[in-house]
């Protein structure tokens, strides 16, 4: 049992199940006080995470390109994972013909012959923040339009925003970056 507040008739319990309820009502008639539940550590919390850690000086997340070997279209993404590791996925997704699940395998599973230049593959723009990393891709697509293959324009952002920001995206030699 863990007390709540000093000087007080609150208890707080675990809870684990039915028999909290039962055990709760017996405290209640001999100590004379009010329970609280709290859970324990789920099983979940148990099993080591799938996802990878941030560590923000080895893993490169944010906006990248991958190009086409055969034709100029790029896909433009953004990740908050290592980027090694979304490209390896896109790749398995190529492999594997799950068009469905990226817009890179899409358009080689359409077009015969083409493959992803991973020699080309950058990162376009550094970003650990999620929600300007969602706004920094969708300026690069809409600044790309007509070389992009992906499937959508990226996050819904006003016009005006956009507006402001895709201007301030230009293509220096190979390196992308925002002025």
């Amino acid at each position: 049992m863990r007390f709540v507040p000093e000087n007080s008739n609150w208890f707080a319990i675990p809870y684990i199940g039915e028999a909290t309820y039962r055990i709760g009502k017996f405290l209640r008639k001999k100590l004379q006080c009010q329970l609280g539940y709290f859970t324990g550590r789920n099983l979940s919390t148990f099993f080591m995470k799938h996802k990878d850690k941030l560590k923000t000086d080895k893993i490169q997340c944010g906006v990248y390109s991958i190009n086409c070997s055969k034709c100029e279209k790029i896909y433009i993404g953004e990740t908050g994972r290592d980027i090694s590791t979304r490209i390896n996925e896109h790749l398995n997704h190529c492999r594997n013909s799950n068009a469905h699940l990226s817009a890179l395998a899409s358009h080689l599973s359409e077009n015969t012959g083409h493959t992803p230049n991973i020699s080309s593959v950058q990162i376009a723009d550094k970003e650990t923040r999620k929600d300007f990393r969602k706004i920094k891709e969708a300026a690069y697509i809409r600044k790309y339009k007509t070389k992009v293959m992906n499937n959508n324009e990226g996050i819904k952002c006003s016009s005006m925003l956009l507006s402001t920001i895709v201007p301030l995206v230009k293509n220096k030699g190979k390196q992308w970056e925002f002025v």
